[in-house]
């Protein structure tokens, strides 16, 4: 068995320093061309199946590095909140900076 792990584009809130654990985000221009070479790198590796967690900025990610797997690809993906990143509770939407002083 092989095991691909990914992490989600550029978003909007990682150019602006904000934590966003929980929160669904949105990628940036960035992120998106991120995705579609991972994709385009990835275009050779047929998946039996594809977990990614239920948040916007994944689903985005998701899809932009699909769309580049061939179009015969027979494939489920599977939409889970158990794998989103971690609950940043009272600094979900807050700095970077904010959530350091908090933590340390």
């Amino acid at each position: 068995m092989e095991l691909y792990l990914t992490r989600h584009g550029q978003t909007v809130s990682n150019v602006a320093h904000i934590c966003n654990g929980q929160t669904g985000g949105e990628l940036t221009a960035l992120g998106k061309d991120q995705a579609n070479l991972l994709g385009k790198r990835l275009y050779d590796t047929l998946f039996d199946f594809v977990y990614c967690s239920d948040l916007h900025r994944t689903k985005q990610t998701c899809s932009n590095i699909l769309f580049h797997q061939p179009q015969d690809t027979d494939m489920s993906v599977f939409y889970c909140k158990e794998i989103r990143e971690i609950n940043v509770n009272g600094v979900e939407g807050k700095s970077w900076e904010l959530e350091k002083k908090i933590r340390y």
